[in-house]
């Protein structure tokens, strides 16, 4: 227990030192389901690492979980993870599998661009949605054919359309989507839409929820040290490169 408050008593002296970085990397590595061995925290200025300190027990999967940390006073300018950060982690010898993790009940911010009514709002992704209150939801063949259709919450009905909405247009960064119902349900964002996943990722695939986690499945049989250790030298030249 010593060891890992003197780990992060050096993480935190480090990160004083070094006031000027942009960005640093906090990883989470999980054995199994959701044990949580060590933080490592990686960075410009700072490679320190707790490799040392994993143990070989434990059997089963082994998820690694990469997010980013920007400071309080900056604004993200940019997308932490591309598609090729994503790639080249994919090609790393022992990495099973890397992915975006997502927190479903979360909205992801975007933009109404319709004509004098710009305003944010977050977006649900469901694959289906049977609960409104005027109009109508959508199923498993909307989603499935992409269908440019949205539900929406009273905010978003009363700013933007007048309480109005029902057929009318709703545009999303540029993108027409036809409101065909009003959503029952409360949310913790007060201006709320709900679109079928797949269509979220078809026209909207280009936005992410503000802190994503990159998701690392390691492969059985790999050394849990080398494997992690090449994903850190990676991410530490890599990242935000492009």
């Amino acid at each position: 227990m010593r060891k890992v408050l003197n780990i992060f008593t050096i993480a935190f002296k480090s990160i004083l030192k070094n006031k000027g970085r942009n960005i640093f990397t906090m990883i989470g590595i999980i054995i199994g389901i959701s044990s949580v061995i060590t933080i490592m925290s990686l960075g410009n200025g700072f490679k320190k690492t707790a490799a040392d300190q994993f143990s070989d027990a434990g059997a089963g999967k082994q998820e690694a979980l990469i997010s980013f940390t920007f400071k309080v006073d900056e604004k993200i300018k940019k997308y932490p993870f591309n598609q090729r950060d994503i790639e080249l982690v994919n090609q790393v010898d022992g990495v099973l599998d890397a992915k975006l993790k997502e927190n479903k009940e979360e909205g992801i911010e975007a933009t109404i661009t319709n004509v004098q009514k710009k305003s944010d709002i977050f977006i649900i992704k469901k694959q289906n949605l049977h609960s409104f209150k005027v109009g109508r939801g959508f199923d498993k063949e909307d989603n499935e054919l992409r269908k440019k259709i949205v539900v929406i919450n009273d905010q978003v009905a009363k700013t933007v359309f007048n309480n109005n909405a029902i057929g009318k247009s709703l545009y999303i960064e540029g993108q027409g989507f036809e409101v065909i119902g009003i959503t029952d349900k409360l949310y913790s964002d007060s201006s709320t839409v709900i679109m079928p996943e797949n269509t979220f990722n078809y026209y909207m695939g280009h936005l992410h929820q503000g802190l994503p986690t990159l998701q690392i499945i390691i492969e059985d049989g790999y050394n849990k040290k080398t494997v992690v250790k090449k994903v850190e030298s990676l991410l530490n030249g890599g990242v935000n490169s492009s």
